[in-house]
C-alpha cells in the first residue's frame, strides 16, 4: 500500500503563517501618520492625517531648514490643516514633521524651486501626489500575503487528495 502525505504538513503551514502574520512586527494603517504639504501664493498649506480618512486633529507642526534649524512651529486644526507664510528670502528646501503623539511623525520635503517661485503649485499635480498619498505598498504584507494564498491551495490540494482517497475506499 502507498503512504500518501497526509494533511498534517498542511496544516503545520498554516499555522506557521498565521503565527508570523500575528508576530511580524507591521505599522497599524489607522496609527501611521500621513503629511503632505505644497505652496500656494508664498504660504505653506500641510495637511496631516492617519490611514483612511482621520485627520490629524491639533497635532504639533514644525518647520526646519537644511540645517535642522526650526523656522515655524504651529498646530493643525480641527481639518488637520496647517499653514503659514513662507519666511522672506528663504532659500533652499523645507523639511515640515508632523508630530502626533509618541511614535507618530510624518515627514514631507517642500522643495526650494516650488518654494522660491511662490506661485500656486498647478492643480493637477497637487492631486497627482493627493492620489498616491496613502498608496504605498509593505513589501512584508505583501510577502505574508503570498504565503497565506499558497498555504491555503496547499491545504485545499491535500484535502481534496483525503476526500478522493476516502471515496475510492467506499
Amino acid at each position: 500500500m502507498k503512504k500518501t502525505m497526509s494533511a498534517v504538513p498542511m496544516i503545520v503551514v498554516l499555522v506557521v503563517s498565521m503565527v508570523l502574520c500575528a508576530v511580524m512586527p507591521r505599522p497599524a494603517q489607522a496609527h501611521r501618520v500621513r503629511l503632505f504639504a505644497w505652496v500656494e501664493n508664498g504660504m505653506v498649506h500641510a495637511k496631516g492625517g492617519f490611514g483612511g480618512k482621520k485627520v490629524a486633529k491639533h497635532c504639533a507642526l514644525k518647520a526646519f531648514d537644511d540645517t535642522h534649524t526650526m523656522i515655524f512651529q504651529g498646530q493643525t486644526d480641527d481639518t488637520g490643516c496647517c499653514q503659514f507664510k513662507v519666511p522672506d528670502g528663504y532659500q533652499g528646501d523645507m523639511h515640515l514633521e508632523l508630530d502626533a503623539g509618541p511614535g507618530h511623525k510624518g515627514l514631507w520635503t517642500v522643495a526650494a524651486q516650488e518654494l522660491q517661485t511662490g506661485a500656486a503649485t498647478p492643480a493637477e499635480e497637487i492631486a497627482h501626489r493627493h492620489e498616491n498619498f496613502d498608496t504605498d505598498a509593505d513589501p512584508i504584507r505583501l510577502m505574508i500575503g503570498i504565503g497565506a494564498i499558497f498555504s491555503l491551495a496547499l491545504i485545499g490540494r491535500a484535502l481534496k487528495k483525503q476526500h478522493k482517497k476516502r471515496t475510492l475506499r467506499a
